[in-house]
C-alpha cells in the first residue's frame, strides 16, 4: 500500500499544476482536493506524470544548485 502524501508528493502537485497541462493541472487540483484514500488511487493510476514531474523538480533544482555555487 502507499503511503500517505509526502512533502515531495505536493512539490510534484504544485509542479503539475503549473506546468502540466489541462489534465495534469486538473489532476493536481483533485489531488489537492481527495482525501488520503483517493490520493493514493490518483498517484496509482497516472505514475508517469508524478515520475515526469519528480524528475523536473530533481533537474531545476539541480540548475538552482549550480546558479547558487557559481554566485560562490
Amino acid at each position: 500500500m502507499e503511503t500517505l502524501p509526502t512533502k515531495l508528493d505536493y512539490r510534484i502537485l504544485e509542479s503539475m499544476e503549473l506546468r502540466g497541462g489541462g489534465f495534469a493541472s486538473a489532476l493536481a487540483r483533485a489531488a489537492y482536493r481527495a482525501d488520503d484514500v483517493n490520493f493514493v488511487k490518483l498517484k496509482q493510476a497516472f505514475p508517469e506524470l508524478w515520475e515526469h514531474h519528480a524528475m523536473l523538480i530533481n533537474h531545476c533544482s539541480k540548475r538552482f544548485s549550480k546558479l547558487l555555487d557559481s554566485d560562490s
